[in-house]
């Protein structure tokens, strides 16, 4: 018996951005997604300046802003939800983009929230094991928030280790599409930053024997992805329609906090 080929996606290894044009390529590629001129894509980046990304809900407090403005660190609404992630240069980023006919995304029915977020998250594990390090996904329910950072808490089906968070994701959902992204800190930096790095986020660098690149990343992501989803990543670029999108998201609606 012939077996079926694999679904083909599309694979963005994006150079490091500004917060605003990272958030501004997401929806880009989510927009692009829904109406089906792009295949359903696999995004990693990067982030060219340390930046504080607050949850699309999320209200920005004195507590939140004050060592974020101290540090000189630029400020970005997500378009998910949830709460304040501190990016810097030593972090990749993952996103996702599908339509909601997706097996990845299995329908709009309020369960599906809950499995595309499991799916993704052992795609993330396929991905880990590739550099060495086996995680776990957490299956209970989060306790009520006393905290503005994302990482402070570990929450449905997010990737840890132990009791510590490696991979926080947060997802937003339309009618027909959706965008799911998460970041991986690769190591800390330094010195950590006062009431804006989470003493409960882990590092890639201390689960690792020997240097890592964001080339292996990049490549156990690829790999990870297509064995867990039954996928073939093709490697491509942003349309020209996509990158005008982003830039003109990233100044009318991302730049502004």
């Amino acid at each position: 018996m012939t077996s079926s080929p694999r679904r083909k996606w599309r694979l963005l290894c994006d150079p490091p951005q500004s917060g605003a044009v990272n958030m501004g390529i997401d929806e880009a590629v989510a927009w692009a997604t829904a109406q089906r001129c792009v295949l359903p894509t696999l995004r990693l980046y990067q982030w060219s300046v340390p930046t504080f990304s607050m949850g699309a809900f999320q209200k920005v407090t004195s507590t939140i802003a004050g060592p974020a403005r101290a540090q000189a660190l630029s400020l970005v609404r997500r378009i998910t939800g949830g709460l304040a992630v501190y990016h810097h240069p030593h972090e990749v980023t993952y996103s996702v983009a599908v339509n909601s006919d997706d097996p990845v995304f299995c329908g709009n029915a309020p369960g599906r929230i809950k499995k595309m977020y499991h799916t993704i998250a052992e795609a993330l594990l396929c991905s880990l094991e590739r550099l060495g390090v086996t995680a776990g996904i957490h299956a209970n329910r989060p306790s009520p928030a006393v905290t503005e950072l994302c990482f402070d808490e570990n929450s449905w089906f997010e990737v840890t280790l132990g009791d510590k968070k490696l991979i926080g994701s947060a997802q937003k959902r339309w009618k027909d599409h959706a965008l799911q992204h998460g970041s991986l800190m690769v190591r800390p930096p330094s010195p950590l930053v006062d009431g804006v790095v989470s003493r409960n986020q882990a590092a890639l660098s201390d689960l690792v024997k020997g240097p890592i690149t964001v080339g292996q990343i990049q490549r156990a992501f690829k790999e990870g992805f297509e064995d867990a989803l039954g996928i073939t990543l093709e490697l491509g670029h942003l349309t020209d329609s996509e990158l005008s999108h982003a830039l003109d998201l990233a100044g009318r609606k991302y730049s502004a906090f």
